[in-house]
């Protein structure tokens, strides 16, 4: 298990920091307090979660319809 910080997730993810914060306020998305401040996520949990629930944003991954 590699933990990576906010911005890491954002890059990996293509996303906003914004957005990553935003999930994991609404408990979306699972992460580690490592003091304070400091708060690391499990990526890979995250795409595993991600691919079962769609893409974070309440629609398919997919275009079919």
């Amino acid at each position: 298990m590699s933990l990576v910080s906010i911005r890491e997730c954002a890059q990996a993810l293509k996303v906003s920091e914004r957005h990553v914060r935003r999930m994991l306020d609404e408990g979306q998305w699972p992460f580690h307090r490592v003091g304070y401040r400091i708060i690391r996520l499990n990526l890979e949990e995250i795409i595993d979660q991600s691919k079962n629930a769609g893409d974070g944003h309440g629609r398919p991954m997919n275009n079919e319809s």
